[in-house]
């Protein structure tokens, strides 16, 4: 196969051949078992199509299967088997796309990954139970933080926690693939590596924040852009989205100059600016002063009130880009 608009040649691994191999070797309630050589030079002689691809882990050879289960013996005979059948030939990737011209093309969208794992094939064997949900999130909510500090020694941490390895231990599925999870996992149980996983990646977090506590990267964490789901939505009245979303402090101050005045006096009232600017964007200077202009006993109203807001906000940026040394006209979030 070809992938789609691409010249890229893609192998297609024959997952039933590869798996008789990889997982079902010595299994004794298999009804081919045991496997040897011949059967299986006879089986890939009766297969189908132009190539074979046959794609196992090394950890077959010896650990998945013992040598004691024949493995090794299965593996040094196959070769010489095979080729007792003419139309079988060994071939290197390279050999293989070189002699045949692509069959069809394959498109495979981000959201529909194939995988080999498990049952599904798909990556239900790393993410979509809940376990694995919250500590993919809150690893990806920690990026923007450790990138910004710029901490080599930090960001190397937060790397080792993507390793594929850790989510897999999280799996919950039962049955042959629950086996295989398990087999793999050093933890007694996938809530046990849960809790071991969301310790360590709590004292990761508690290392950054704990750096973020200097005043330049302080400076920067107010200025930086938010991850999807953090922004904030202006309204007009409660339930009612005026449908815009801003992402950080310069687009907040982007959306004061044209929104409606209904939807600032409207927030103003219910303290929404405050509150988001204090525990979302994490600017508690900030946060005070908006809250002030909110208590104030001279109550300003419309283009006054938007002309305050902004003044206050304009000023609190320029102060954040001088103690992160942001250069004039840069913005964080464009850096």
């Amino acid at each position: 196969y070809k992938a789609k608009d691409s010249n890229l040649r893609v192998l297609l691994r024959n997952y039933r051949l590869s798996d008789d191999i990889g997982f079902r070797f010595s299994s004794p309630w298999w009804n081919e078992y045991p496997l040897d050589a011949t059967k299986y030079a006879r089986w890939l002689a009766a297969a189908q199509g132009q190539v074979i691809t046959l794609f196992v882990d090394y950890e077959t050879f010896g650990e998945h299967h013992w040598p004691e289960g024949g493995i090794h013996e299965f593996l040094r005979a196959l070769p010489g088997e095979a080729n007792k059948w003419h139309h079988l030939n060994w071939r290197t990737p390279t050999e293989a796309i070189e002699r045949h011209n692509p069959v069809g093309e394959i498109d495979v969208h981000e959201y529909n990954t194939v995988s080999w794992a498990d049952i599904e094939r798909d990556p239900s064997a790393w993410i979509g139970n809940p376990m694995q949900n919250i500590s993919y999130d809150s690893l990806k909510e920690l990026e923007q933080l450790v990138k910004g500090i710029g901490d080599k020694t930090l960001i190397r941490l937060w790397r080792y926690l993507q390793m594929s390895d850790h989510f897999y231990y999280l799996s919950i599925k039962g049955g042959g693939p629950g086996d295989v999870h398990n087999y793999f996992s050093s933890m007694g149980s996938p809530v046990e590596a849960f809790a071991v996983y969301s310790r360590i990646l709590s004292d990761l977090e508690a290392r950054i924040r704990a750096e973020l506590e200097k005043p330049e990267l302080a400076a920067k964490r107010v200025l930086r852009r938010l991850p999807a789901g953090m922004g904030f939505t202006f309204s007009y009245e409660f339930a009612r989205s005026s449908g815009v979303t801003v992402q950080s402090l310069h687009e907040f101050l982007s959306s004061l100059k044209t929104v409606d005045l209904s939807s600032i006096r409207f927030h103003m009232e219910r303290g929404d600016f405050e509150r988001w600017l204090r525990h979302v964007v994490g600017d508690d200077k900030l946060a005070d002063q908006i809250a002030k202009v909110s208590q104030s006993k001279r109550k300003l109203k419309g283009e006054a009130l938007r002309k305050r807001l902004l003044a206050i906000i304009e000023r609190r940026i320029e102060q954040l880009k001088t103690v992160a040394k942001v250069p004039a006209g840069l913005k964080e979030t464009e850096k």
